[in-house]
């Protein structure tokens, strides 16, 4: 997911009581994610730009995508997440911004698909 998602109005909605983010530094799925994904981001790398007090997040630096499925991770982590639990909080500021890699990437595949059916035209033409 974005890292500007929209947690705080979603919480704030009823729609949820608390979010838990573990993110981690090696994760190299979510770090390329959003190269192919237009609304993906990095939030499973970097954590969420959010200040409600509701999301919490937990940074692991050393974990990879699937680092996190273990049963110390439960029995320490999610379990009492889930009960209630308070857990350590950590505030971001609020920064929105657009996925300029995704805008690019795809502002270049479009470029090469105007170059391609402008040859096609050229040489159908010189051929006529």
């Amino acid at each position: 997911m974005r890292r500007d998602y929209a947690w705080d109005g979603l919480l704030d909605s009823g729609q949820g009581n608390a979010v838990l983010n573990e993110h981690g530094g090696r994760d190299i799925w979510v770090k390329l994610a959003h190269w192919a994904v237009a609304d993906a981001g990095t939030s499973g790398a970097k954590g969420f730009e959010s200040s409600d007090p509701a999301l919490y997040q937990r940074r692991r630096p050393q974990f990879r995508h699937s680092d996190y499925f273990f049963p110390l991770n439960y029995e320490k982590n999610w379990i009492p997440f889930l009960r209630g639990v308070e857990s350590e909080v950590r505030a971001l500021e609020h920064k929105a911004q657009p996925n300029w890699r995704f805008r690019i990437i795809c502002g270049l595949g479009i470029l090469c698909l105007i170059g391609a059916v402008i040859f096609l035209l050229i040489l159908f033409r010189n051929r006529g």
